[in-house]
């Protein structure tokens, strides 16, 4: 008879969840864990409205959940390859050729934060005729509300949500200064 061993839960899952036949989820949270130097493990495992309960190496309970995890700057990279990676999916579903998968999933993955590489992903994957119907002066926030674009471009009058993507383009596009743009800005 063999024995099964399950690894520790990831430390840096907030909590779990599981969804239920009916459909809604079921959340969890483990409050303690203990590790010995052995490779043993030990974690009280708490569900709302049930006793706690330990779980430990030999245990597959959390097999069945999955684990929610916080956004970190310890993780912001896999965010950004993530990104990438469905930038290539995408793209491959819509018949682009090798050369524009790879260059476009790579300008993503250099992009210096999540929000330029969400930017740097939507621009290279939403379709041309998909945009007719869409007003370039307005975006989208985080709350999902429709709101205009703020910040103009005085070179070629493109609009855009942030401050940080216009002079992000002012560098790239028109070939300014940073600390110029920055002067231009404040003034």
């Amino acid at each position: 008879m063999s024995t099964v061993l399950y690894p520790p839960p990831d430390p840096s899952a907030v909590y779990w969840k599981k969804q239920k036949d009916n459909g809604e989820y079921e959340f969890a949270s483990i409050q303690a864990m203990k590790k010995d130097g052995h490779g043993n493990w030990r974690a009280l495992f708490l569900i709302p409205g049930q006793a706690p309960f330990y779980i430990n190496q030999y245990s597959n309970e959390l097999g069945q959940w999955e684990p929610v995890f916080a956004l970190t700057e310890d993780n912001l990279e896999l965010v950004v390859e993530r990104v990438a990676q469905r930038v290539a999916a995408l793209l491959q579903e819509q018949g682009k050729d090798h050369g524009e998968i790879v260059s476009a999933a790579m300008e993503v993955v250099e992009a210096k934060s999540v929000e330029d590489a969400i930017e740097t992903a939507m621009k290279s994957t939403s379709s041309e005729e998909g945009m007719e119907g869409d007003d370039p002066d307005h975006f989208i926030t985080e709350n999902f509300k429709k709101e205009k674009k703020k910040f103009v471009c005085g070179v070629c009058e493109k609009k855009y949500a942030y401050e940080k993507s216009l002079r992000k383009h002012l560098v790239k596009e028109h070939n300014l200064l940073a600390d110029s743009v920055s002067k231009n800005l404040s003034s």
